[in-house]
């Protein structure tokens, strides 16, 4: 049985979701808005699907709702954040804003991201930059699940790249994962078989 959604209803009952589990009205809006435009971009490996993944790391306690973000070591176009267990769009999306901020200050600026939740659609990060007339790129870290070639044993993350790069109409955008396909996408063929 197949269900359709408006994009509209798909972001209200995401944040409907993670309100109920405690999350701030910011934790709920960016998490929804990241996993909705996953959906409304094709890529429903990085949209609806992940919110289980999300309620079960918030229910164990791996993540937490009402989480701060902060930053723990600083130049004036680098720094170092602390995702303080947040849910991974929340914490992408702060240090995305401020990796913008600096960029516009000195001309380039570096964030790097840890202990937070899985961010989704990388994409959906850089573009927001090019959209500012800025270069975004994004380098993700993930687990290991990836066999390298002739291996057993997976050794590798999927490890996610994207560009986004501003034109005079929509940005050039780059978003892949480092591996034949994300583990988002084994989800969705292993969910329809």
């Amino acid at each position: 049985m197949s269900v359709l959604l408006t994009a509209e209803a798909e972001h209200r009952y995401i944040q409907a979701i993670f309100a109920a589990l405690g999350a701030s009205e910011e934790e709920c809006a960016a998490v929804a808005e990241a996993l909705t435009e996953g959906d409304l971009r094709g890529h429903s490996s990085h949209g609806l699907i992940r919110v289980p993944l999300y309620v079960n790391l918030l229910r164990s306690g791996r993540l937490q709702p009402q989480a701060r973000p902060r930053i723990v070591q600083e130049r004036a176009a680098a720094l170092l954040m602390d995702g303080d267990r947040a849910l991974g769009p929340y914490a992408a999306l702060i240090a995305t804003y401020e990796a913008m901020s600096r960029a516009r200050g000195t001309g380039v600026a570096a964030v790097a991201l840890y202990n937070c939740g899985h961010i989704g659609l990388a994409g959906y990060y850089v573009e927001l930059a090019a959209r500012e007339d800025l270069i975004g790129i994004l380098f993700g870290k993930a687990e290991a699940m990836v066999h390298p070639y002739g291996g057993a044993e997976p050794l590798l993350g999927t490890n996610p790249i994207s560009i986004a790069v501003p034109t005079t109409g929509d940005p050039v955008l780059l978003d892949m994962a480092t591996s034949a396909t994300s583990h988002g996408k084994l989800q969705i063929g292993r969910a329809h078989v």
